[in-house]
């Protein structure tokens, strides 16, 4: 029987080096990384998360003796590692890692040692930066010459930055970009497009990040001139496309003159409505796909920009209106010239009938 034993013994060791897995984390999100091994009793496992600086080898995690030990884990993973315990011995050697950063990105080995044979896992480890502070700067269009600025902070890698009009066509390459890293190695970008303040083409700017096949949307667009008495109120129409979007806010803004920065009048999303959160004279009427700004009693200081900014969670589009304020004495100038013109058309109407009335009189009179 011996011999069998021993060649039984032989065929059941084993050693197993699987090919590796690719997985993308999110920066400041948990991340597992996978393993797995032959079931086998907790207390002969021996299990290490481990990756390579040159030729030596750095503790990530290690458990072995029915227990974890970290007297040799690297201190940046201090607190943020754990193992899925009771699944071990079933053959789970995940690693559970918390708070992802950039300096997390590498190639991690798993290797599990049993009495059956030993198993090395690779994980390669790849970061990127999900970026929520999408920002478009729309152009002073009281200004001779404008730019849009659209940018995003906190992304990871290097994203792609294109220009397109309404018509599609590229202006990427009329655009000027600048990158900035921050201390933890997420990218801050900012593009530059040149444009004709007079045109009403819309400009769209897309930054993409490829590595979460992932991109973000901002638009500007001149919707034209608006005018409204002085004393009396006006009234500012919003249309934005149809969006099912939780996160969906409407943000109403105001400049007057080329140097002056853009002023918050009101910040709502559709549930709200009125003038909450608004300034004084300022009230805000959302209905579907819409948002309309109501000044009350406009004054000669309210002519200027009106820019409605529409967002969810990864589009942006801003559009901007010019008011013109007529004043009040223009307004009562012109009734007035109306009214004129209106007694002088009746004059004339009258010295007409008279003067027919008297041709008739005078031939009737001859015949008599």
């Amino acid at each position: 029987m011996f011999p069998w034993t021993a060649c039984f013994c032989i065929f059941a060791i084993f050693q197993l080096i699987r090919a590796g897995t690719s997985l993308v984390a999110v920066v400041s999100r948990d991340v597992v990384l996978p393993c797995t091994f032959p079931p086998a009793p907790l207390p002969e496992i021996v299990l290490h998360w481990m990756y390579s600086v040159g030729q030596s080898s750095r503790v990530v995690h290690s458990f072995y003796r029915g227990e974890d030990q970290l007297g040799n884990q690297e201190p940046r993973y201090k607190g943020r590692t754990g193992l899925f315990h009771s699944e071990i011995a079933r053959g789970n050697a995940s690693l559970h890692l918390t708070a992802v950063s950039i300096r997390d990105e590498r190639l991690y080995r798993c290797y599990v040692s049993t009495s059956q044979g030993k198993v090395e896992t690779n994980v390669d480890l790849q970061v990127a930066g999900d970026s929520k502070n999408l920002t478009l700067l729309p152009p002073n269009t009281l200004y001779a010459e404008v730019n849009i600025s659209c940018g995003v902070t906190g992304v990871y890698p290097q994203p792609l930055i294109t220009w397109r009009n309404e018509n599609g066509i590229d202006l990427t390459n009329d655009a000027t970009s600048c990158t900035t890293i921050d201390s933890e190695g997420l990218h801050n970008v900012e593009s530059i497009l040149k444009t004709d303040n007079t045109s009403r083409t819309m400009y769209e700017c897309t930054i993409r990040n490829e590595r979460l096949q992932k991109s973000w949307t901002a638009s500007w667009k001149m919707q034209g001139t608006l005018k409204a008495n002085e004393t009396h109120p006006a009234a500012i129409p919003c249309q934005y496309p149809p969006s099912n979007d939780q996160d969906l806010t409407i943000k109403w803004s105001f400049r007057n003159s080329e140097t002056s920065a853009l002023a918050v009048l009101c910040e709502s999303t559709p549930q709200q409505a009125g003038d909450s959160g608004c300034k004084e004279r300022v009230k805000v009427i959302t209905s579907q796909n819409s948002s309309t700004l109501q000044l009350d009693h406009a004054r000669e200081d309210d002519a200027g920009e009106y820019i409605c900014e529409i967002r969810t969670r990864d589009v942006l589009q801003i559009f901007t209106y010019v008011l013109q304020i007529e004043p009040a004495a223009f307004e009562e100038g012109h009734s007035h010239r109306h009214y004129g013109l209106f007694a002088f058309v009746a004059m004339v109407a009258a010295l007409l009938i008279i003067c027919i009335s008297i041709i008739i009189w005078s031939k009737n009179s001859q015949r008599h």
